[in-house]
């Protein structure tokens, strides 16, 4: 191999090596999600409880549901540990007038038992928010986005919802639950175990192009 082929090979590592580093925060937008499809949302949920951070200077692992027509609009899932008990919390911001009652009449639907409080929080700016704790129930989590995206998403919004998360780890050593300690299926465990940031995704591109059989 001679000195301009070596060379070259060093330049591009190095450039993807910059690139990895540039996309390492940026997340994976997942699109054409279907709030009404219980057993995706399901998926996406228990991702953030296995794979999502409550550790100190990492900061919470969160799920972002939100639409293309106006980003500002969301349902917001956040993973918690309170004296070592992992679950989740939901928060439904009360974007209208009337939707908190809207709400309320929806959970009273589904025999919703958990704690519900308000509050605000910075990723919803001027508006209150419900939080629901739902456990680590990923099930109820999904029927209650189902219902209650009605009331926070319009038709025409919940038809171009998609969803990114932050605090999520993307290595399986430092997945806070191990995916094979889950007691998940197979087909489960891979759904649980796709790139959540561009890194990763980049990497796995680019093992494509290299190796399109492996």
């Amino acid at each position: 191999m001679n000195k301009e082929v070596i060379l070259l090979i060093i330049g591009i590592l190095y450039l993807l090596s910059k690139l990895t580093k540039r996309l390492s925060d940026k997340p994976v937008i997942f699109s054409g999600i279907e709030t009404d499809d219980k057993k995706e949302i399901c998926i996406y949920i228990k991702l953030l409880y296995y794979r999502g951070y409550t550790r100190y200077g990492k900061g919470d692992g969160r799920l972002y549901i939100e639409t293309r027509i106006d980003d500002k609009r969301k349902i917001i899932v956040r993973k918690h540990n309170f004296r070592n008990k992992k679950g989740l919390i939901l928060y439904i911001p009360l974007y209208d007038k009337d939707s908190e009652d809207s709400i309320m009449e929806r959970l009273k639907c589904l025999d919703f038992g958990g704690k519900i409080w308000k509050e605000k929080r910075m990723e919803v700016e001027g508006t209150e928010i419900l939080g629901l704790d739902i456990g680590r129930d990923s099930l109820l989590g999904a029927k209650i986005i189902k219902e209650c995206g009605v009331v926070v998403f319009s038709d025409i919004q919940r038809k171009n919802i998609v969803l990114y998360y932050k605090n999520v780890s993307d290595l399986d050593d430092t997945y806070d639950i191990k995916i094979e300690d889950t007691g998940e299926d197979e087909e489960t465990k891979k759904k649980l175990d796709v790139a959540v940031r561009w890194s990763r995704k980049t990497g796995e591109i680019m093992g494509k192009i290299i190796n399109p059989f492996g």
